[in-house]
């Protein structure tokens, strides 16, 4: 079992459905700020995966078939490109709910790909941010870490961040570990 890394307080899983770390919740600066905006979030999280890198490479980049493993995941949709097409400025719309009252809406634009190695994209509409997917060959399967750097463009929201900043950044992880958990079972059949 790994150990957290920086802040988090977030549990390890098993190898078996997925090591997973997150460093989370820093408060980051838009451009030109000295200091954070109010709803503003730095999320770091890696999955350590016992699948191999293209296994799990396919499960990730068939982002809309992301519900049927990634529990708080409800819909991925592709808006100009077809299923599994994944390339510069395709973009997809996503309904994420959690174990928070609430669903967040946005639409993502891919920005780069490089095969079996990144993806990265930026998000508009509840979330507004960037992304980055990184896919690293391990000895013992894959390691992906995802940074997210996103703020919420919500006003309900933002005038909660400063009292429920814990709570959203539990809610974040709990999403996250969902995610590692269906990934790795997801990568596990995929390379059979």
């Amino acid at each position: 079992m790994a150990r957290s890394l920086g802040r988090s307080s977030a549990d390890v899983t098993s190898k078996r459905h997925g090591e997973h770390r997150l460093i989370d919740g820093e408060p980051i600066a838009r451009d030109g700020q000295s200091r954070p905006t109010v709803g503003s979030y730095r999320f770091h999280t890696i999955w350590s995966v016992a699948a191999p890198l293209q296994a799990v490479w396919d499960v990730i980049f068939d982002a809309e078939r992301w519900p049927e493993w990634w529990r708080g995941v409800e819909q991925v949709r592709a808006l100009d490109h077809g299923r599994g097409e994944l390339k510069i400025g395709s973009r997809t719309e996503q309904v994420w709910r959690s174990r928070l009252p609430y669903s967040v809406r946005f639409e993502t634009v891919t920005d780069r790909v490089e095969p079996l190695r990144l993806i990265e994209g930026r998000a508009e509409g509840d979330l507004r941010g960037t992304g980055v997917w990184r896919f690293d060959a391990a000895s013992d399967g894959t390691t992906v870490s995802y940074d997210w750097h996103v703020e919420t463009t919500s006003r309900r929201l933002n005038k909660l961040a400063p009292l429920a900043r814990p709570v959203f950044r539990w809610n974040h992880d709990w999403v996250m570990r969902q995610g590692g958990k269906g990934l790795a079972e997801r990568a596990a059949v995929t390379d059979r």
